[in-house]
């Protein structure tokens, strides 16, 4: 009986592996049935507990191996982690190009999802088995990541310290990354955007007039020096926009 228990787990084992591969888990329920005839029915239900942790033992390291499998496309005819620089260098560049506006969530989100995507195929990298020179380029692109993480962080930080002064910021935004999206425009909600652009940018200059003018003002020079810069570029990107869409869309 003893003997009979652990073939049927080493069998189960084999069998839940071999179903996991080829796609065929219905074969598992169906071999529990045919095997589970010759026992009672608490034996059974033992055995089945039972066999399903092991099976679950099975099938764990191929979940990890899974989650742990880089989807980073990298030349193969470089070392593994001087590919990932070479491709981490590539797409980082590709990215900012497309996404330039640093106070968009777009881009920070997926300037972010870049360097989990770029760290954890870093993780997946046997560090012991790399020679020297690859170890320090291990290294240096992991601690290149979290900078890059953390100074994406810093950067919606030091936005959010001048977006009380920027309330128009949202708006212009949204239509220059709906340019880029090259999403239709409708002449009337646009017509009405601009409008309200007209009345919150009037808002704002008086408020920051305000600021400036009160003993115990919030706008340092530093964080007006900011938003000052920061106007410059909603003023260019609102100058694209109407540029883009001047000569053909009137």
């Amino acid at each position: 009986m003893f003997l009979n228990t652990i073939w049927f787990h080493i069998n189960l084992r084999l069998l839940t592996c071999r179903a996991y591969k080829n796609g065929l888990l219905n074969s598992l329920a169906l071999s529990y049935f045919v095997y589970m005839r010759r026992f009672s029915l608490p034996q059974a239900g033992r055995l089945i507990r039972l066999g399903l942790c092991l099976s679950g033992s099975c099938l764990l390291p191929l979940f990890t191996l899974a989650e742990k499998a880089s989807s980073v496309d990298v030349d193969p005819s470089l070392p593994p982690v001087r590919g990932l620089i070479e491709a981490f260098t590539k797409d980082l560049k590709v990215l900012k190009r497309y996404h330039p506006w640093a106070m968009s969530e777009t881009r920070h989100d997926r300037l972010q999802e870049l360097i989990q995507e770029y760290s954890t195929s870093l993780i997946a990298t046997e560090f012991q088995q790399l020679a020297q020179q690859e170890r320090i380029d291990y290294i240096l692109l992991r601690n290149q990541l979290k900078f890059a993480s953390r100074q994406l962080d810093q950067g919606r930080i030091r936005y959010a310290e001048i977006k009380e002064w920027l309330p128009f910021g949202a708006s212009i935004l949204e239509l220059a990354e709906a340019r880029q999206r090259v999403e239709p425009i409708e002449a009337e909600e646009t017509a009405t955007v601009m409008h309200a652009l007209k009345s919150q940018v009037a808002q704002s200059h008086e408020k920051v007039r305000a600021s400036l003018e009160s003993s115990d003002s919030s706008l340092t020079p530093v964080l007006g020096g900011r938003l000052a810069q920061t106007i410059d570029l909603y003023s260019k990107m609102l100058e694209e926009w109407y540029q883009f869409y001047a000569g053909y869309h009137p």
